[in-house]
């Protein structure tokens, strides 16, 4: 719940905000949580 509540004030905060590196995503090493290591992004 935490993270859906920063990431729309973040949305909020800066409408411009898009991924800059879409096509190379860089996933976490693990099984238990997937995700990624970065998200760089542009505004």
């Amino acid at each position: 719940m935490e993270a859906r509540i920063g990431l729309a004030t973040l949305l909020k905060r800066l409408p411009d905000l898009q991924p800059s590196d879409i096509d190379t995503p860089n996933w976490k090493q693990t099984i238990t949580l997937r995700g990624q290591k970065t998200l760089p992004a542009t505004w």
